[in-house]
């Protein structure tokens, strides 16, 4: 009996196989039956093991329903709960809706339309609220973005359907008196939710706008083959987080919160699913933030930390009710599907549009391709952009093994951050008229926002003038820099009974700066500064280069002032929609390099367009940098002339960043329109439009000029032969232009 004790207690020290283990664990028994008068057969038929095991299933099943349970929502105005900060609308059912309002106000506005938010985030997060406001004052949009049940500040829903969200749409629109009809939009799953108001209140819909639509694998009219290829893109850890959202829901919180598998790539960060766009995008949204804040998130910790900083309200009354019960209800079972919809506009009082990015790794894109193309009903639209996805891998790697040099890296990017910053800054402008700034030494008039315009007359006297034109100058020019003024002849000036007024655009010469000029804003001042010098209710516009560019705006804004217009080798924006990309391309294949570079800058980069005019590592702008690669042998004949008679530094007195660089950060940026959708100004033909172009032209194609004519057909288009940039300042070249457009008056 002592050696069979002692015998497992020696093997119990060693490392035993499983059938070893099994044979220790039955030697044991034994001992302990012998040893207690039991038989082993009536230990087993006593319950004891059954009971042992009884109370370890137990333990598992309450450990796992507290794990798979979530918390209580944490509901907002209640005791502990976060506060309310936004107005709220009470539904019948006791619950609230945040929400927030945008555009035009209610009352007068043209169009209404509810903004339903994307998955893990807010009524905040809200694209249109970034649209500009000339252009949503121009449409008459009232928008409201609101927080989905569960999200930011609205309460929980536990009952939240397919259908529940559409008919609280439907009340909270009637609780607004936002009146019978409305526009729906969303983004991601706030798009998703977009199906369910085609579905349930298409009767009280105006038009709708699903953006990035999030669809259910699951829908059962989409092709197998397509859904499964789709499916089979998705990062592993999104894979599994569909299944259990559709299969297992009441797994999804258990899923989404343990820590021993990965779980929802949008939740834990995980910068994979970002397209190249995507990235610059969350930038955009960073730039907001403190740059050392900027810093830390995007090289230190970008996995986990970016999309938490843009969510960090979506979430505050808890992650079940908001992100989990999204993903058992967007990939859940639904009741319907929306390829079995019907027009919901079948007499064409609205229509429904899908807007989907060709690179979108969350929600791909053939997959709404492939609705849109089922419903023949849908507009579609595919925004292209051509990820750099060697570049995102590069980063994921780089980010992986940076390890102990995260400090380092951290310190230098900081350095190189305060230096950048620094470089980027521009000077204060030098001020004109106060003690101890420049001397003012031509007319000004003072516009209502407290600026003045500086100018300079030429010609008759503007009380007995048959017409009188405004001229805007060119590109690091000024007000004396005027082609009639120099090339029109006296006797030729008299004959026409013409008045000109010549100015200096914000910032450049004697005119104080703009800060917020716009493509807009020089039109208006237009406007101002000929009602204040009384030129009268018409007149004409003139301009050359860049200040030829300005009569666009004028031809958009204030036509109902214009008598005819010019303009003269007038700058062309590379980004406007309406050009075709083939004929852009090859024209700006033709630029200086340096030029390329430079207009990008100031298209994507506009903050950067000071310092890269300024640094001496790469060549600026050809024209700043006075390379003569950019004009022609006609232009290069004609340039030592017209700089004789004016300094041109002397427009730039007041500092180039207000003048030049604000110049190409305007010119070449976004616009908020494009002059190929311009009307006729003058439909009755009581004036008439000129466009003026060099065919040698070098800085301005004239290609580009050429197809813009072609497609207005408004405009009376002139080529001169063997000319370049400057033609309009040889001598007599004046003349010519003001006799084609006030002859064709007369």
């Amino acid at each position: 009996m002592a050696a069979a004790a002692t015998s497992p207690t020696r093997k119990s020290k060693s490392i035993l196989s499983l059938s070893g283990q099994f044979h220790l664990l039955y030697q044991s028994c034994s001992y302990v039956s012998e040893y207690l008068c039991l038989p082993l057969n009536h230990l087993l038929s006593s319950g004891i093991l059954k009971l042992l095991l009884l109370v370890i299933v137990a333990k598992f099943s309450s450990w796992a329903y507290e794990a798979a349970v979530p918390p209580p929502p944490k509901t907002c105005g209640s005791p502990g709960g976060p506060a309310i900060t936004s107005p709220r609308i009470q539904l019948d059912d006791g619950r609230h809706i945040s929400y927030v309002e945008s555009g035009v106000p209610k009352d007068v506005a043209k169009s209404k339309l509810v903004y339903v938010h994307c998955f893990d985030c807010s009524k905040h997060l809200n694209p249109f609220a970034l649209a500009s406001p000339e252009l949503v004052e121009e449409l008459g949009v009232y928008i409201v973005a609101l927080d989905r049940p569960g999200y930011g500040e609205s309460d929980p829903d536990p009952k939240r359907t397919v259908k529940s969200l559409a008919l609280d749409i439907e009340e909270f629109a009637d609780k607004l008196n936002l009146g019978p009809k409305f526009y729906a939009t969303g983004f991601s799953m706030g798009g998703q939710v977009i199906w369910s108001c085609l579905k349930y209140i298409p009767h009280r819909l105006a038009g709708a706008v699903l953006i990035s639509p999030d669809f259910n694998y699951w829908w059962h009219n989409l092709p197998s083959n397509l859904t499964n290829e789709i499916y089979s893109r998705q990062l592993r850890q999104d894979q599994w987080t569909y299944c259990v959202a559709h299969y297992l829901p009441w797994l999804t919180y258990w899923y989404n919160s343990q820590k021993w598998l990965y779980s929802f790539s949008i939740i834990g960060g995980n910068p994979e699913i970002l397209a190249f766009s995507d990235m610059i995008v969350v930038s955009k949204l960073l730039a907001t933030m403190n740059p050392n804040q900027v810093l830390a998130l995007v090289y230190i910790n970008m996995n986990k930390t970016i999309l938490k900083w843009l969510k960090s309200q979506a979430k505050q009354q808890g992650e079940f009710e908001s992100v989990h019960l999204d993903l058992n209800i967007g990939f859940g079972k639904w009741d319907f599907d929306p390829l079995d919809l019907e027009n919901p506009f079948p007499n064409n009082n609205g229509s429904v549009y899908l807007w989907a990015g060709d690179e979108d790794r969350i929600v791909p894109t053939p997959l709404n391709r492939y609705i849109a193309q089922q419903l023949g009903w849908v507009n579609y639209h595919e925004i292209f952009f051509r990820t750099r996805r060697t570049l995102i891998k590069f980063y994921n790697y780089f980010f992986f093994i940076l390890g102990a040099w995260k400090i380092l890296l951290l310190i230098f990017l900081v350095g190189f951050s305060a230096w950048a910053y620094k470089t980027t800054l521009q000077s204060p402008p030098n001020k004109l008229g106060s003690p101890d700034g420049l001397p003012i030494t031509s007319s000004r008039i003072q516009l209502r926002d407290g600026r003045h315009l500086s100018y300079t007359e030429f010609g008759v006297p503007k009380d007995v003038a048959k017409s009188k034109i405004i001229y805007i100058h060119c590109f690091f020019c000024g007000k004396g820099h005027n082609p009639f003024a120099i090339t029109a002849s006296p006797a030729v000036v008299e004959e026409l009974g013409v008045y000109i007024v010549s100015i200096d655009r914000p910032g450049y010469g004697e005119s104080d700066p703009d800060p917020k000029r716009t493509v807009k804003s020089l039109a208006l001042d237009i406007e101002e500064f000929a009602d204040h010098l009384n030129i009268g209710p018409k007149f004409y516009m003139a301009g050359f280069s860049m200040g030829g560019q300005v009569i666009w705006s004028c031809l958009k804004y204030i036509p109902h002032r214009l008598e005819g217009a010019i303009l003269i080798s007038p700058a062309v924006n590379y980004w406007w929609h309406n050009l075709p990309s083939n004929l852009t391309n090859q024209a700006y294949s033709r630029l200086l390099q340096q030029d390329k570079w430079s207009l990008r800058v100031a298209h994507y980069l506009p903050w950067l367009t000071y310092w890269w005019n300024t640094q001496t590592w790469f060549p600026g702008f050809s024209i700043i940098t006075g390379n003569p690669a950019a004009l022609s042998s006609s232009d290069i004949e004609i340039a030592p002339k017209l700089f004789s008679i004016i300094d041109p530094n002397l427009a730039i007195k007041q500092g180039e960043f207000e003048s030049i660089h604000r110049d190409l950060n305007i010119g070449f940026g976004k616009w908020e329109f494009d002059p190929l959708d311009l009307e006729n100004p003058f439909p009755n033909n009581d004036g008439s439009v000129h466009v003026w172009m060099g065919d040698e032209d070098l800085i301005v194609p004239a290609t580009l000029q050429r197809y813009i004519a072609q497609q207005l057909g408004w405009i009376n288009y002139h080529e001169i032969t063997g000319e370049g940039h400057m033609f309009a300042f040889k001598d007599g070249r004046g003349d010519t232009i003001l006799k084609e457009i006030l002859h064709k008056k007369k």
